[in-house]
């Protein structure tokens, strides 16, 4: 049975997943394209950096949010094969 500050740490680690989809989603409404098809062309370079920058600093928050996700999710395995 896991201790009550493991069981705290993957419910914070939840909490965080669930706020940063929700950011996500947003993102993805307003610019009309899935986060996994944004994140590949933007990682290989294949989407023009926008000169726009309120579009810019979307994209480089939307690509951060997803790399935060992404290691939360990383993360949220290892502790629950852990347990």
């Amino acid at each position: 049975m896991a201790d009550a500050p493991a069981i705290n740490a993957i419910e914070k680690s939840i909490l965080r997943r669930r706020c940063l989809i929700e950011e996500i989603k947003k993102i993805e409404r307003k610019y009309g394209i899935k986060s996994g098809e944004f994140y590949e062309k933007w990682s290989k370079g294949l989407l023009p950096e926008p000169l726009d920058p309120e579009m810019h600093g979307d994209f480089m928050l939307w690509y951060g949010l997803i790399e935060e996700l992404n290691s939360i999710e990383r993360e949220l395995r290892r502790k629950l094969k852990m347990t």
